[in-house]
């Protein structure tokens, strides 16, 4: 597998990870938008940038694992 599609597969990988995981995190640790003042906003900047590092981070093992099982 090619270092360009690895890096495409990566990207896919981590962004369907991160819509599944975001949505969910964030409803249930985050007030609703009407309620919450600049802490809910940091709160949820905080959670999607975690759930985008960590996406990222399982995208990408999965791809050197695959990559390296297909020789």
């Amino acid at each position: 597998m090619s270092e360009e599609a690895q890096e495409r597969l990566v990207t896919l990988l981590a962004a369907l990870m991160g819509v599944a995981l975001s949505g969910p995190l964030i409803s249930r640790f985050v007030e609703a938008p009407e309620e919450r003042g600049i802490g809910g906003h940091l709160k949820e900047a905080a959670l999607k940038s975690g759930v985008t590092f960590a996406s990222t981070i399982i995208a990408s093992v999965i791809v050197s694992q695959l990559a390296r099982s297909r020789g």
